[in-house]
């Protein structure tokens, strides 16, 4: 049927609408795409601080474990680790047995390095290994450092604790469950100096807190 003169013609309105549908669709097919990604993401670093914060719990709990199976008995004996290896970093502890010297002629050597000598509070993969207080637990594959810079300051890499990372057993193959690290420090052996009393108490329970606290220990007066 011939459109009559004078009437306005709309031929292609209807492929400019297609068009413009099929723009919209794409913009909202991406931002979906863009809104999964995100939360697939996001899942994924959930997850992994989930597992972390697992092993941290765990690394925690076997710290406490072996602290109670090797320190636990009262004739046990704690030492740093640096008196008898040069090499280790001050702070890490060694538990031995305590022994009754012979009337005549100990050897204290032999009785420090032999049975006696329990081992390390550190995490340690191989732990079939007789404990040697000569050598530290060895990483088999990877170390970590828990004490660095921000704790004992920038430019003593001496003082600064790296351990062994034990790895973890996934159930699945496929996935990997991480691994965990341990160390237990000797508080006993460090010069503590933020337990001196105030000057002035103000209450009866400040006055307690300075009957129990230790004197100043005069650190305002130590140099570097």
């Amino acid at each position: 049927m011939p459109i009559p003169p004078g009437k306005p013609q709309s031929r292609g309105f209807a492929l400019v609408m297609t068009l413009s549908l099929m723009v919209l669709l794409t913009v909202i097919v991406v931002g979906l795409l863009t809104l999964s990604s995100v939360a697939l993401r996001s899942a994924g670093q959930d997850s992994a601080m989930a597992v972390a914060r697992a092993n941290a719990r765990l690394a925690l709990m076997l710290a406490i474990g072996e602290l109670q199976k090797c320190a636990g008995p009262d004739k046990r004996i704690t030492a740093p680790a640096n008196l008898v290896n040069p090499d280790a970093a001050p702070g890490i502890t060694g538990v031995w047995q305590s022994w009754r010297p012979p009337s005549s002629s100990p050897n204290y050597t032999l009785a420090k390095t032999g049975d006696n000598f329990l081992g390390y509070l550190m995490s340690n993969p191989n732990r079939t290994r007789k404990p040697d207080p000569a050598v530290l637990p060895q990483a088999s594959t990877s170390a970590r450092r828990l004490v660095g810079p921000g704790s004992v300051g920038v430019g003593d890499p001496k003082r600064e604790i790296s351990v062994p990372s034990v790895a973890i057993a996934s159930a699945k193959p496929t996935l990997s469950s991480g691994a965990l690290s341990w160390v237990v420090l000797d508080e006993g052996v460090k010069g503590r100096i933020n337990l001196s009393p105030a000057k002035d108490a103000t209450c009866p329970a400040e006055k307690i807190t300075q009957v129990g606290a230790p004197a100043r220990n005069g650190f305002k007066d130590i140099s570097s």
